[in-house]
This record gives structure tokens, C-alpha cells and sequence, in this order.
């Protein structure tokens, strides 16, 4: 991180001209523009289909969830979504206490599930619900990208990149 940050800055001041050409800064600013809606719509989209609401009761081990549970206050705890899907949000993102599983990525303890089935049963969780994510196989998608790159004669983003610029 710092190296890159270190290399950009000497670029901006030996090659200075080339860096704030208007057609370098007209790219920059498309570029970043879109990657930041893109980001946004994506994980909004992908929350949205790749997960879904399910009762705390009926929580199960190994199940990963789309939402955290976080201690608020003595005997009481809320929930939060992972991922910020607005702009607005992100941007003003404030830590809100410390989740209460250790590793999200690998699911739900046994010790995990009870505990958040206990809480909710002595009201400390108001919330009934909280959101799973589905899983799905690697491998598919995997066979689908290489052979777009196949169909396509590139990747994606350059494909994508030609026919903006065929219109332009």
C-alpha cells in the first residue's frame, strides 16, 4: 500500500504533463465514477439475490450470515448488515460495538447458534429474523468466465472497452 502510494506520487511529479492531460483525467474520472456505482449496485444486487430472511429459531451450525450481531448495551444487542450499499453510508460509517462471533467467513458454531437463539429468547435481540447467505459452487462460474474470455477473444472489461469506444 505504501509503495504503490510512494510510486504514484513520484509519477504525478516527473511525469506530470501526461498525468493531468484532459484525456487522462476524462478517463480517471469515468472510470472511477463507474467502478463506484458498480460497486454499490453490485453488492446491493448480489445481497439481495444471495441471501435471505430466516427465523433466529430456526437457525442451524455451519449456516453464514449476511448480518452481524453486535453488543449495544448490558442485555441488549442489535443487528447490522456487513456491507454498506449506499454511497451516503459508507462514507459515514461509524463503528457500533464488537460482534459476537468469532469468524463469520466459516459459519455458525454450535456455541454460536445457541447463543444468539438465547439472547433472542430473553429479549436482549428484538429482531425475529436475520438474514443467511445461500452458497454456491465455485466451478461454474469458474467454466463461464474462461469461456467468455474464449467467445470473446479478450476479457470482459476490454470487450466492453471496444464497444464503448465503436459508439464513441
Amino acid at each position: 500500500m505504501t509503495l504503490s502510494v510512494v510510486l504514484s506520487l513520484l509519477r504525478l511529479i516527473f511525469d506530470s504533463q501526461r498525468v493531468f492531460s484532459s484525456g487522462f483525467l476524462l478517463n480517471f474520472v469515468l472510470i472511477l465514477v463507474t467502478l463506484f456505482v458498480l460497486r454499490f449496485y453490485l453488492l446491493s444486487l448480489s445481497y439481495n439475490l444471495f441471501s435471505k430472511e430466516m427465523f433466529i429459531e430456526d437457525l442451524k451450525e455451519g449456516m453464514i450470515l449476511a448480518e452481524d450481531v453486535y453488543k449495544v448495551g448490558e442485555n441488549k444487542y442489535a443487528k447490522r448488515r456487513f456491507a454498506n450499499f449506499s454511497i451516503v453510508g459508507a462514507l459515514l460509517k461509524k463503528s457500533r460495538g464488537d460482534s459476537i462471533f468469532a469468524s463469520l467467513g466459516d459459519g455458525l458454531t454450535a456455541k454460536e447458534v445457541e447463543f444468539v437463539k438465547r439472547i433472542h429468547s430473553r429479549g436482549f435481540l428484538k429482531d425475529h429474523t436475520i438474514r443467511v447467505y445461500h452458497t454456491l459452487p465455485f466451478a461454474p462460474f469458474m467454466f463461464l468466465g474462461a469461456l467468455l474470455t474464449i467467445i470473446l477473444g479478450t476479457d470482459v472489461f476490454m470487450f466492453i472497452k471496444i464497444l464503448i469506444e465503436s459508439f464513441i
